[in-house]
């Protein structure tokens, strides 16, 4: 199995070299200078580098900070001074640093970062045209496997592919520490959880460093057991990424080698937190749209009223009025749900966002009616005869 393992915590360097001999394995090392999520000083970097160019381990160097040009000037002081002899590869995520890499370090292998852009072929082979010292891609974790498939028969088979196979998804970034204002910051990297105001979604980690902050997803990516698909990428030059921030990497080993499926679920159990494949095996995320294309919500015709944008359970049920369009007491109307369904209603009780009980409603404004079953928002309402 290929592997290419995120060395977020020195304890964990026995276990790599432990494993290297029943595994082809890859180490990625990064500085607190100049990665999101390594905390390593530059000596300490250069000194686990060493260590593992000596077992003839491959070793990539992590630049993947977004860079403004101040933090760019700054962010190459530090870059001269890599060596350049102990890493296979550099890892970057800016545009700009890949620009840098192409001009000044001609014969270095670059592995561009674009997990967060450029989920299609156009884009991803258009970076591969502009920069020829590209060897790697690392995708997006929204990829299913069939997606993966179909760019590893259209990408060059020379261009390595890589796609996480365990570890935190990041869903947002921002340079901006969220977290010190409101919480003193005991270390370089500072966790804590958030919770969603909108909905009952809670424990997103928080990371937040000299970088700026990250929310997690509160759930893993695990696809190591989906065996024959794992396979048969491996064969094709596709590499499978570990990234645990906060876990072991031999508690990872135990799982990705596991065959045991009832031992599996065990390990799984006493990770932290909970698995999810991703979209590796599907990806519905676009199903919404035959919904918004539903043709049952398109009538627009000149009975036309307006549309539902509110229904609270047996309290009222919201209409928002097309601009040249009223409603009377007495009126007759015809709902039409999302789902093909019609309801009738005549008007009797009508009342203003205040809850005063009003005789005509006029467009522009949100009217309320008393509760009308089956009527769902997006609904639409149309005058009907009397």
């Amino acid at each position: 199995m290929k592997l290419t393992l995120s060395l977020f915590n020195e304890n964990d360097v026995e276990t790599v070299i432990n494993y290297r001999d029943s595994h082809d394995i890859e180490v990625i090392l990064g500085c607190l200078e100049l990665s999101t999520e390594f905390s390593y000083s530059f000596d300490k970097m250069n000194e686990l580098a060493e260590l593992f160019y000596s077992k003839n381990i491959p070793v990539f160097f992590q630049w993947d900070i977004l860079m403004t040009e101040n933090v760019f000037t700054k962010a190459l002081e530090t870059v001269k001074k890599v060596k350049g002899q102990l890493f296979s590869a550099f890892r970057v995520k800016d545009p700009g640093a890949l620009y840098y890499l192409r001009e000044n370090f001609k014969n270095t292998a670059v592995h561009y970062i674009a997990e967060s852009g450029n989920h299609n072929k156009i884009g991803l082979v258009s970076w591969l045209s502009n920069f020829k010292n590209i060897t790697r891609i690392i995708l997006s974790p929204e990829l299913s496997y069939d997606l993966i498939h179909d760019l590893r028969n259209k990408i060059d088979k020379s261009i390595e592919l890589e796609v996480l196979g365990m570890g935190m998804v990041l869903l947002f970034y921002t340079p901006r520490s969220l977290l010190s204002p409101v919480k003193s910051l005991s270390s370089a990297f500072q966790w804590a959880q958030g919770t969603s105001e909108e909905s009952p979604h809670k424990g997103f980690p928080l990371l937040e460093n000299v970088h700026g902050t990250f929310m997690y997803n509160t759930k893993d990516i695990f696809i190591f057991d989906e065996y024959e698909k794992i396979e048969f990428l491996s064969q094709q030059n596709v590499r499978l990424r570990v990234g645990l921030i906060d876990c072991s990497l031999d508690q990872a080993f135990k799982m990705i080698t596991c065959k045991s499926s009832d031992q599996l679920k065990n390990d799984k159990d006493a990770y932290p937190r909970t698995f999810i494949k991703g979209f590796f095996r599907t990806n519905k995320t676009d199903v919404l749209f035959k919904k918004l294309k539903n043709s049952r919500i398109q009538n627009r015709d000149e009975s036309f009223l307006g549309e539902v944008v509110e229904v609270k359970k047996k309290k009222h049920v919201g209409l928002f009025i097309k601009e040249d369009r009223c409603i009377r007491q007495g009126d007759k109307l015809i709902f039409s749900t999302p789902e093909g369904k019609e309801k009738s209603m005549t008007v009797k009780d009508m009342f203003n966002g205040a809850g005063k009980s009003i005789e005509e409603a006029e467009g522009g404004q949100v009217v309320f009616f008393p509760p009308v079953g089956g009527v769902s928002v997006r609904t639409l309402v149309h005058h009907g005869r009397n």
